[in-house]
Order: C-alpha cells, then structure tokens, then sequence
C-alpha cells in the first residue's frame, strides 16, 4: 500500500479494513417521512446490485430493489421506524449493512444522517456534529461535518458534501481523514480546511483548488495533546491589514478551563507553509472581570468564557473576538457573551478584555456572528436561551446587534421548547451570506438521537430575505 498524497478518500476505511472500500458502501443515507434516500457506489464491481430493506429486528421479508443509479429513494414505509438496508453484489459476496430511522427532520433538507446504532463509522464515532459551510466562487456549497464519540480523542473522520443547485440537493464527495472540528474557509479563490487531527490533536491545513474535488494532503502547523490541546469549531475567518484570522481555544471539561487565543496567517503567502501562522499568547478566563457570573471560572464547575470564538472586523476597523460563556452552574446561568480586542500590533499578545455583555444567544452553546454587508448591522445566529426556563438547545434564533454589545433577537428560525429538551437538539449553526438570503446548517438531536448533544443529523436551511427580520 502506498501512502496517501491526498487527504480526500472515496470513502476512508481503516486500513484493516480496507477492502470495504472497494466493495459496495452506502455513501449517504438521510430519512424522511415514511422514507429515505440512499446514495452509493462500488468501486470492484459493475454488475448489478440489490438492495435490502425491512424493519430492524424484523424476520419479515425484505423489500428487495435493484437500484440503477447512484442515488435511489424508497418511500412507502412506515415513519418514525427502524429500518436495516443492506446493499449487496447480485450473485457475488460482499454487501454493506446500514440503519435509518424514518421521519421528517427539522431544517429544508438533510444533508447527513447517522443512526446512534450503525456501526459504519465506529472507528471515529456514532454521531454527526462539527457542520461547516462555504459559498464557492462558482456558486458550489461545500460542507463539511465531523463523525464524533464519547471520547473525543477517538473522533478523527470527517465528510464533505456539496450542491450545485443552492441547497435543493446534496451529495456526498468524500472523507478526510484525520479530520475533526474542521473549519472550512475560502481564500484567493481555492477551498481551505483548518481542522484537528482528533480531538484536541494536531492542529492540521489542507488545500482544495477544485472546490472540493480533489485536495492535497495536509500539513502539520501545531503539534498538541489530548490533555491540552487545540479545540475549537467551525466559525469565521476574517481578513484585515494583510492578515487572516481566527479565534480558538485550548483546555478541555475535565480542567473547567477552555483559555483562548487568536490564530493568524500572513493572507498573500502559502497558507500550507508553517511559517506562515502565528498563535497568540493564551489568555484564561478571569473570574474577576467586570460583570463576570458569579460561580464562572476554572475549577468552578463552568468554565466561563472561552469556548468556541467568533473573529469579527467592526465597521471602525477594531478586530473583535466574541467568546460563548459557559455558565450553566453560574448565576446568572445564561445570557451573556465575552468580548475581547484583538492587539493589531502585535500577532502574539494576549486578547485585551472589553467587555461581558448581554447576549440571549451567547451562552453555553456555540452561536456565529458575522457582518452584513449590506445593513452595516451584526447578525448572529445561535440556540436561544433564558432564564427561569430549561430551553436547553431546543430553539435556534437570529439575533441583531449595532455594536457586538446589545444584541436583540429578531426572529425565532426553529422553535421546539414544547420538547424535551434532553432528548431535543438544534446547534452549532454555520452559516453563508447568499444576495438576501441566508443559507444555513444545524446540527440537530431529533427523533430519538442517542441525546440532544449526540446528534444524529446535519441539515440545511435557506433563510429567505432575512433583512425583514432586522
């Protein structure tokens, strides 16, 4: 076996298992009401193929199909039910065994499903997390999802999945691997991928300069740890005075501690050259601060600040890092964003405090700012809490600010507080501008997930002529 030159694989199996990538393997499976959709390819054999379909733990026959083409959907089924699907050679040995559960998931349109008991992925996990999305220059969507555990540091695999007709239809392109908390970005008109290599790994970059087609294989710029390494999620890159740059954060739950910094690179030079990047100075979150909860902080149970930042240039050119609090053992316990500046003189000084300001959607779950180009207002969209009600992550809000301080929220995008909200996820929004349009992906817990958290799909959403809520 040689070694790989690309990171891309279609698909990515571990090497003891290599020969299931060249047999039959279901590429992407995502329900819907009273039906699924299946897309699949076989790379060592062209003949026909037959697909298997009947209720999970059922000795029932099983509706049998030849599928055709690369894509088929089986609707007809009962919903809100187990199926098994096994995709198998006609006359030859070798089939792929999967699990779906119908019923119609929030959002337009699913993009990736993972049932909590299919074990296609168990190398890197059960469950689908970490969505991030980008806009090519030919108008493509790319998107990229993570495949995660219970112990993070086995999560190493993620998925890239496009459309070319705005987000009506996605397909499956391939894997990454090592690939975890990818952040998908473009930069001089080519595709990056800033990712871990597992969770709280390396911290890796890899290139695209076909919008996703192909890629090179990718490049070490930090080496790290489990205990103490690089965490982060999808979120913004943004681009002021010749340099990128890109919030993130380090630590982990069992320390209560996440510190934080800023990651820069020189924009006009070779984003794959080491050289090229620069990590600040960590800064740790201080119980002290003007208007910090009460109980927030290292060794308290709640870290406080430092999870999962967002880069934004205000409209005075002040670089602007915007931290969600986690603060669910804190009083109060939810409620309010951490704001930093960024030193512009200095690539690796420490955050300078500005402020912990209210922010309905700043807390103890990821949200994601950007600026409209077009109202001159900051936009953020993230899960929806407040005080006094268990809401968990059970509703998905855009929020309106005029000065990344006092934020206001404009419009409820997904409303299930009527669910429990242990079993009910909606999270972790990435999101594109698109003319008046925001396209969207969620990460959602829904129709019995392993757990709100351990989410079992990603899904997409077009917001249309979004400035009517702002």
């Amino acid at each position: 076996m040689k070694a790989p030159t690309s990171w891309l694989s279609r698909p990515f199996r571990p090497y003891a298992r290599m020969n299931e990538a060249f047999g039959p393997f279901v590429s992407r499976l995502v329900p819907d009401a009273g039906a699924f959709t299946l897309e699949w390819i076989d790379r060592g054999f062209e003949g026909p193929h037959r697909l298997e379909v009947r209720k999970a733990g059922e000795d029932a026959a099983a509706r049998e199909i030849e599928p055709v083409q690369a894509s088929v959907t089986v609707s007809g089924l009962d919903d809100l039910t187990d199926y098994t699907v096994i995709l198998s050679r006609v006359g030859k040995e070798g089939s792929c065994v999967r699990l779906v559960r119908t019923g119609r998931m929030p959002g337009d349109v699913p993009v990736c499903y993972l049932h909590p008991d299919d074990a296609a992925y168990d190398f890197s996990g059960s469950f689908v997390a970490g969505p991030s999305l980008v806009r090519c220059p030919s108008g493509r969507l790319l998107a990229s999802l993570d495949v995660f555990s219970r112990r993070e540091e086995w999560a190493s695999l993620s998925q890239l999945f496009y459309s070319d007709d705005g987000g009506i239809e996605w397909h499956w392109m391939g894997d990454l691997f090592p690939c975890y908390w990818g952040r998908l970005f473009i930069h001089r008109g080519s595709v990056y991928m800033l990712a871990c290599t597992n969770g709280h790994g390396n911290v890796v970059i890899g290139r695209s300069d076909d919008e996703g087609e192909s890629w090179t294989a990718p490049v070490t710029l930090f080496p790290m740890c489990y205990k103490n390494g690089y965490h982060s999620a999808p979120g913004s890159v943004a681009e002021y005075g010749g340099l990128l740059y890109i919030a993130v954060d380090t630590g982990g739950w069992s320390d209560s501690a996440f510190p934080m910094s800023v990651l820069t690179a020189e924009a006009d030079k070779d984003l794959l050259d080491p050289a090229s990047w620069e990590l600040a100075e960590f800064t740790d979150y201080d119980p002290s601060w003007k208007g910090a909860p009460e109980g927030a902080g290292p060794g308290l149970g709640c870290p406080g600040a430092g999870i999962e930042g967002n880069i934004v240039v205000d409209r005075e050119g002040n670089i602007r890092a915007l931290y969600r609090m986690d603060i669910f053992k804190a009083v109060p316990n939810t409620g309010k964003v951490i704001v930093f500046d960024v030193d512009k003189s200095d690539r690796g000084a420490k955050y300078i405090f500005n402020a912990i300001s209210d922010c309905p959607l700043g807390s103890n779950s990821k949200f994601c700012v950007k600026p409209d180009p077009v109202s001159g207002k900051y936009l953020m969209i993230g899960t929806e809490q407040t005080l006094g009600k268990n809401l968990g992550r059970t509703v998905i809000s855009l929020a309106v600010s005029d000065d990344l301080h006092a934020w206001k929220v404009v419009k409820r995008l997904y409303d299930f507080s009527d669910m429990d909200p242990a079993k009910v996820g909606l999270q972790y929004p990435d999101w594109v501008f698109d003319g008046d349009d925001i396209l969207m992906l969620l990460r959602i817990g829904f129709n019995q997930a392993d757990t709100h958290h351990n989410s079992n799909c990603i899904s997409f959403s077009r917001i249309r002529d979004f400035r009517q809520y702002i």
